[in-house]
């Protein structure tokens, strides 16, 4: 609990440090609001759900620290709050899907690691569309790493997941990120068949 407070209250000040002389107003006015919905939330629900759109809007300001930051809040909270939708909710969000090829090699590395904490919940209680979505993370961070090979071997053990799932969103998306890592690899031919699967499967 002290350790999670800590980083709750050293967090303004290393984004203050990392922001100054260099930030954009607009975006320093965003994490001022951002914390400040973070500080008055009225519950761990509404603060677990705010530390998430924060992250995300680190991602896309390229502000990879932070958001690593805010992620590890995020989980730390969910986890004391002892709510496991809430764990879910913060090893599930959206942040990591803002990363994009042009971050840092360790950027990856933790973003991986923060994937496969996901994946090890997922499987500890059995839930195999939580899996699913786990290895599909991992899966596109793998394609924009450049690792096509480890991209492709996490679509191939989604695969029989998908047999036990009734989400065609899940199927839909897991034809479409096959398909980005075909294209990546400069196979147009097999890329083009994975988008046609997901488009007959969406319409």
């Amino acid at each position: 609990m002290r350790r999670v407070l800590l980083l709750f209250f050293l967090l303004p000040a290393f984004m203050a440090r990392t922001q100054t002389h260099t930030a954009p107003l607009f975006f320093q006015q965003k994490v001022a609001a951002y914390n400040k919905a973070i500080a008055n939330a009225p519950n761990d629900s509404v603060k677990v759900e705010a530390l998430g759109r924060l992250a995300a809007f680190f991602f896309i300001y390229r502000a990879e620290k932070g958001a690593d930051s805010v992620l590890q809040l995020q989980l730390q909270t969910a986890e004391i709050s002892n709510n496991k939708n809430l764990v879910l909710s913060a090893l599930f969000g959206n942040a990591l899907t803002n990363i994009e090829v042009w971050v840092k090699s360790e950027t990856f590395d933790r973003a991986l690691l923060f994937a496969e904490k996901g994946l090890a919940y997922a499987r500890e209680y059995g839930n195999k569309e939580y899996e699913a979505i786990a290895r599909l993370r991992k899966a596109s961070l793998y394609r924009k790493r450049g690792n096509h090979d480890a991209a492709l071997r996490e679509t191939a053990l989604i695969f029989p997941l998908l047999q036990h799932l009734e989400s065609d969103s899940l199927k839909a998306a897991w034809y479409i990120e096959a398909g980005d890592i075909f294209l990546a690899r400069g196979n147009a031919i097999d890329a083009c068949t994975q988008c046609n699967s997901a488009y007959d499967i969406a319409y």
